[in-house]
């Protein structure tokens, strides 16, 4: 049924605000339900609340009409972690297991870090599991399961999801296929082992798969386990765990296979953890076959070798990880115990012993992934974009990327690339694929089809108030342009210079703080709310009490982290002296770093083709791009990262082989006049061409 326009316009303004507009656009071009997203990106705008919530509105009234807009909330909702706003809009649009999963995720008042750490590292290790069988009438079916790696290509699930295949030499019973499904978030639901698609990494299990495992009890959680009635002792010898050995080391490969954060596994942990009643249970899981979901519950009661919680889950979620607050595994999802209506799991107590003897954990660490060096920014499945060299601008970014940053080097980055074809415009593209999805950045790029150069000093703040949460009415109320120009020379002459590069960045930094969501103290917040249900006569919760009793504040910040400025073909296009004195101004060049309004210290700035004449030498990390730049070890490097990406080193033979391909290109470049202008882009063309064949 189509929502109403109050709706659609509450959900419009939060995604607006709480939604980069680089991972909109990933989402929408995703469900392929907007054809012209591009176009409305030019071309939408409203008045009152800018451009992004015209955009934003569009493509919500789209999906209201194509009777999908529940898809997009569920997308949505993975993405926000910490917005009663965002909340508020989606209660009429979501399914109401997902709402009631956002409720807990926000009002369990679990850490902001490690809720971050629970999406970006966690959930990618986690699995769907698929198997297909005959039953005793010969009939197909399809079962489903949930699973977590526990080293490179090891995963530990319930042993009921894989027993209908399992052969009693470790093998898959005849007519039987089985595959697992990583980073298996969105629609469609996969139905088979013979789903395919690019947003997924699917890899199936070793050919002598089953390592070792406890079996299953037949009637487990169908009636309540005592000593009396003998089922504590049964259950002791059924453990309901296996541990899979998978076709591919997953674990080490990059979770995007152009590079970036290694996946990692799940720590098993070296003691038994210490439990209690009312302790936090979250379990990430694939209840049904679903696209990922995570519910948050808490321990109800533990009796060695089950334990219990109203942690929600459905079929589908045996094996899943039981985590703690602090998202450390504690157990195995293995049944519902149907008489009391509560869930039931494998203490990880029950099983550490026999899971430790079989896993060898290399010395790399899982808490922290490792990073994998970015080689490709093509999105899966499409022709490689190959990123050689520009090891000085991947590793600024890194630095950039944190909040807060004390040198200003780490706040403003130019390529001195007088030339064209050496990868200036490419540096935009480059920043968008490490930062997309990471919804506490924002990038606004002057110089692009999409946003030309600024001219005006208004146009400028327009624009980047639209991407950093400022309402487009607020702008009326910008400082008043000088009315009369006069030579520099003149008395008030600088009236223009001083209202661009002073008054305005001043205004502007004001109106940032203002408006940027501030930092919430989650214990500050409990501390109150018990005083009021004290006074009111009303019980507090164990929760409330954990979280007022908290020894440090709980502190939240919910809003915009860092905004990325890039201005880009400023070797083609003079700025104006009023943009260049803003630009100077926001940056805060003529300031000590310490007395750069803390708003503006959030801003990055990158500056494609020159180093500025504001900026000092050692204020900026420059970085040199010529025709040369790019070197054969270069290529050497890129390569490795693309074998690394895959969870392995790169093969002599491959790199070899490839080393020799390159140089000929590379001399043959080199050696032809008038071909330096084209060298990067034919390295790029020639390796997109031949890549494929000399990976894994």
């Amino acid at each position: 049924m189509p929502h109403t326009a109050e709706q659609i316009d509450e959900l419009a303004q939060v995604i607006a605000q709480y939604v980069p507009e680089d991972l909109l656009a990933l989402i929408v071009r995703r469900h392929g339900l907007v054809s012209n997203f591009d176009e409305w990106q030019k071309t939408k705008y409203d008045e009152q609340r800018g451009r992004l919530f015209a955009l934003s509105r569009s493509v919500v009234e789209a999906y209201d009409q194509a009777g999908h807009l529940a898809m997009l909330a569920e997308t949505l909702v993975r993405q926000v972690y910490w917005s009663p706003d965002f909340l508020r809009a989606l209660a009429p649009i979501s399914k109401p297991q997902t709402l009631e999963a956002f409720h807990k995720r926000r009002d369990n008042l679990i850490r902001l870090r490690l809720v971050e750490k629970l999406v970006r590292e966690i959930e990618p290790r986690v699995c769907c599991i698929v198997v297909e069988y005959l039953d005793a009438d010969q009939r197909l079916q399809t079962g489903f399961g949930t699973g977590f790696l526990v080293g490179p290509d090891l995963i530990l699930t319930a042993h009921h999801v894989i027993a209908p295949i399992l052969n009693g030499d470790g093998t898959s019973k005849p007519k039987t296929s089985h595959a697992v499904y990583f980073d298996y978030r969105d629609e469609p639901k996969i139905t088979g082992t013979a789903a395919q698609a690019d947003h997924y990494r699917r890899v199936t299990f070793a050919e002598k798969w089953y390592v070792h495992g406890s079996p299953y009890y037949p009637d487990d959680g169908l009636q309540e386990p005592t000593d009396a009635n003998g089922l504590m002792e049964i259950l002791g010898e059924h453990l309901d765990f296996a541990l899979v050995q998978l076709a591919a080391p997953v674990g080490n490969e990059a979770v995007s296979a152009g590079g970036g954060p290694v996946r990692g596994w799940i720590e098993i942990p070296k003691d038994s953890p210490i439990l209690g009643v009312e302790s936090r249970v979250i379990i990430v899981q694939h209840a049904g076959g679903d696209p990922q979901q995570l519910d948050f519950g808490r321990l109800t009661k533990l009796s060695a070798p089950r334990f219990w919680y109203d942690t929600e889950t459905d079929d589908g979620t045996s094996g899943a990880p039981c985590l703690s607050r602090e998202l450390a595994l504690i157990g195995v999802h293995n049944a519902e115990l149907v008489p009391l209506r509560i869930n039931q799991g494998i203490p990880i107590s029950a099983i550490l012993g026999e899971v430790q003897a079989r896993i060898a954990i290399p010395e790399r660490s899982t808490v922290e992934p490792a990073e994998i060096r970015l080689w490709n920014l093509a999105p899966e499945g499409e022709r490689p974009r190959l990123l050689f060299g520009r090891s000085v601008f991947l590793q600024w970014i890194k630095k950039a990327r944190q909040e807060p940053v004390t040198r200003r080097s780490d706040r403003l980055y130019a390529a001195d690339a007088p030339d064209e074809g050496v990868g200036k415009s490419f540096s935009i593209e480059i920043l968008r694929r490490v930062i997309l999805g990471e919804t506490d950045q924002r990038l606004v790029a002057f110089g692009t089809s999409d946003e030309m150069l600024p001219a005006r000093v208004e146009d400028m703040i327009r624009v980047l108030a639209d991407h950093l949460g400022v309402p487009a009415m607020r702008l009326r109320e910008i400082p008043e342009r000088p009315n009369v120009l006069l030579p520099s020379g003149a008395p008030d002459g600088d009236k223009l210079k001083r209202w661009a590069s002073e008054t305005v960045p001043g205004w502007f930094a004001g109106v940032l703080e203002e408006y940027r969501p501030k930092i919430f103290d989650l214990r500050q917040d409990a501390i109150e709310q018990r005083e009021r249900l004290i006074g009111s006569g009303l019980p507090v919760s164990a929760q409330l009490n954990e979280e007022a009793d908290s020894p440090e504040p709980i502190l939240v910040d919910r809003g915009w982290k860092v905004g990325w400025i890039a201005f880009n073909r400023i070797t083609n296009t003079k700025l104006p002296a009023e943009i260049v004195d803003l630009i100077a101004g926001l940056a805060g060049t003529a300031q000590n770093e310490a007395d750069v309004p803390s708003s503006l210290r959030r801003l990055r700035w990158l500056f494609l083709g020159y180093r500025p004449d504001f900026i000092q030498t050692g204020d900026v990390t420059l970085e040199q791009l010529r025709y040369t730049s790019v070197t054969v070890d270069d290529t050497d490097r890129l390569l490795a990262a693309a074998w690394a990406s895959r969870g392995v080193s790169v093969a002599d033979g491959k790199l070899t082989a490839w080393r020799e391909a390159v140089q000929i290109l590379l001399e043959t470049l080199d050696e032809t006049p008038g071909a330096a202008p084209m060298r990067l882009r034919q390295l790029q063309t020639f390796g997109a061409k031949i890549i494929r064949t000399f990976l894994p």
